[in-house]
């Protein structure tokens, strides 16, 4: 009865388990199933499907050619600060349509990406954290398209505004003559767009809310609608509110809408109406992300050879037949040595009534008996000599004349003889020579692994539970920028100064054919300073949040000075990758700008002239 209740732990090996039988087994013994893949790495691409839906404005008619030139207002720009609102849309649309091009074209290359990437795992895990890691990856990659879209979007917004490139649109820098108090300006210059005290010198701009004149000649913000320096940047803070409104639309076009249909709300899965371009484009204009994660096609590829698992069960019937068994082998062994004692026991304790007499003829055969073992112990040298030299383990069927004994004699002496070097020689080889032993040590310290594998470097082997771990299990990165990042060279405080500084105010002497006033360029300078120190910040905590991400594969633990010199190498390999990242787009910008022969608001790469001549 005691056996039936014990306890036992059973170990199963299946070999090539099914799809079905796998996931039976992993809800039936989550914890002791394990099954090795035959190959580590499996292409995303062979089990995941991702679909997307982007924004309905991206395939909506506002971004069509057909629709922008449509509402393309032609006007002839003066030095008027104020600009007819109605040609800004046009421009407004072309952005958006170039943000949708450039969201899409983003999202193929993180996708690409992801497929060719691989899941490392050598073990098929249960499905949920399966989809789990799955999930992370692909959100990860998606993270990191984002991140250099974002990068890239924010160095040229910044660079542009620190360059003071004049807009054809005049909304960030206008062209007058400066006053001659100062001197004799002979030709006409740039000058600032200058709105409610805000100079569009200043690297965030000047946003303002877009005013437009109804048939009542009344002034109505537009809800939404944000107008600034440079059309990108009033474009992102801006909203799509008002081509979701019927009342809206007409007072910006002045138009029926039974030609032009407008966006749905109910079409918006994840946005609001009110959301920011910025905000939508932050997302890759995504709307709805649909992904599809075919484990029984990741468990076709991986197809573990064999699986093994235990379970502890009681009753068990071949159990109880052996143990009653070997209880009784036990049991009558027992017995066997105990019966001749309690046998003695039983007989002492019968004879305790005999006479003496008796008692003393009983001690002289003991006595008797005593000197008959000393006899024998003390003969048996010249007995076993005897038997020895008697021995005869070649002894023959044939007569038995002298000849004959003595050689038998001989050769079972000579195989004693033999037998008893072999044995000996054949011990001490065994002795001297090494032996390979394997030890298995379970979850093993650290302080016991450095410990073996001095001593044993050559042989040790620790086989890891995970395949991958991510950077930032095990790496620390900090950085510390330049003092100049962190000075007042580059605060808000100084850069405003410099910003309101009126550069009429500047004597017409100070401009000759090589020189210029630096305060004509002071702000741009610093402008750029502070940008540069921003951007590099960005670059640097983006590209540190994806390195922690990425995963370190190896399936055996490294002795500690490999590992050093591969962390070693990683970080000296990240280090290179975000300053080369970082100066791509910088030079990507700089030939942009430099080939495209922007002209700039500082006046000093272009010359403006006017000419009478009227042919």
């Amino acid at each position: 009865m005691v056996s039936a209740f014990i306890p036992r732990t059973e170990n199963v090996i299946g070999y090539s388990l099914s799809y079905v039988k796998f996931t039976h087994l992993v809800k039936k013994y989550p914890n002791t199933l394990k099954c090795r893949c035959s190959k580590i790495g499996v292409a995303y691409e062979t089990f995941v499907k991702v679909h997307v839906n982007f924004l309905q404005v991206c395939s909506s008619q506002f971004i069509k050619q057909d629709w922008i030139d449509s509402i393309f207002v032609e006007r002839n720009t003066t030095s008027s600060t104020t600009s007819d609102i109605q040609s800004y849309f046009s421009f407004f649309w072309q952005v958006i349509a170039g943000f949708c091009v450039v969201s899409k074209s983003t999202w193929i290359d993180a996708i690409a990406n992801f497929n060719a990437s691989r899941v490392l795992t050598p073990m098929a895990v249960a499905e949920e954290v399966f989809r789990s890691q799955a999930q992370e990856d692909l959100r990860n990659h998606i993270s990191s398209a984002q991140t250099n879209m974002a990068q890239s979007l924010l160095a040229l917004r910044r660079t542009t505004a620190g360059n003071q490139f004049v807009s054809a649109l005049g909304t960030n820098f206008y062209l007058c003559y400066w006053p001659s108090i100062l001197g004799n300006w002979n030709n006409p210059k740039m000058l600032p767009v200058v709105f409610n005290n805000c100079s569009c010198l200043n690297i965030s701009g000047c946003p303002r809310p877009i005013l437009i004149s109804t048939s009542e000649d009344q002034s109505v913000a537009v809800p939404g609608m944000i107008i600034d320096c440079l059309i990108v940047d009033a474009t992102l803070a801006s909203t799509l509110e008002c081509y979701y409104d019927p009342t809206c639309f007409r007072l910006l076009h002045n138009e029926s809408t039974a030609t032009v249909n407008l966006l749905l709300n109910d079409s918006n899965k994840y946005f609001k109406v009110n959301s920011t371009v910025q905000n939508l484009l932050d997302y890759l204009m995504i709307d709805e992300l649909n992904t599809e994660i075919m484990f029984d096609s990741f468990y076709e590829q991986c197809n573990p050879a064999y699986c093994t698992y235990s379970y502890t069960h009681r009753f068990s019937t071949l159990f109880i037949i052996t143990t009653i068994i070997g209880s009784f082998g036990a049991l009558s062994f027992v017995l066997r040595l105990l019966a001749p004692f309690l046998a003695q026991v039983i007989l002492r304790w019968k004879i305790r009534g005999v006479s003496n007499e008796r008692i003393a003829e009983n001690v002289t055969n003991s006595a008797s008996r005593q000197l008959t073992v000393i006899n024998c112990v003390r003969h048996l040298p010249n007995f076993a000599y005897q038997q020895l030299s008697t021995l005869n383990i070649f002894e023959s069927k044939t007569i038995r004349t002298r000849t004959n004994l003595i050689r038998e004699y001989f050769l079972t002496r000579l195989f004693i003889c033999i037998f008893i070097i072999g044995s000996i020689g054949i011990g001490f080889y065994i002795f001297i020579s090494e032996q390979n032993q394997v030890v298995t040590i379970i979850h093993s310290s650290l302080e016991t692994y450095e410990n073996l594998f001095n001593e044993y470097s050559t042989s040790i082997q620790c086989p890891c539970s995970q395949v991958s771990v991510p950077y930032g299990a095990f790496i620390n990165v900090t950085f510390v920028l330049h003092q100049v990042c962190s000075s007042d060279l580059v605060s808000p405080s100084w850069l405003h100064y410099l910003a309101s500084f009126n550069p009429i105010l500047i004597p017409a002497w100070t401009e000759t054919e090589f020189s210029r006033d630096f305060r004509l360029e002071g702000v741009s300078y610093f402008q750029l300073l502070a940008t540069f120190c921003s951007l590099a910040k960005i670059n640097i905590e983006d590209g540190q949040r994806i390195f922690t991400n990425i995963q370190f594969v190896n399936d055996q633990l490294l002795s500690r000075s490999i590992f050093v010199q591969q962390t070693e190498a990683l970080a000296k390999s990240f280090i290179n990758k975000t300053c080369n990242n970082f100066a791509r787009i910088l030079n990507w910008i700089d030939i942009a700008g430099s080939l495209n022969r922007f002209l700039t608001g500082t006046n000093f790469n272009f010359k403006i002239t006017v000419s009478n001549d009227t042919k």
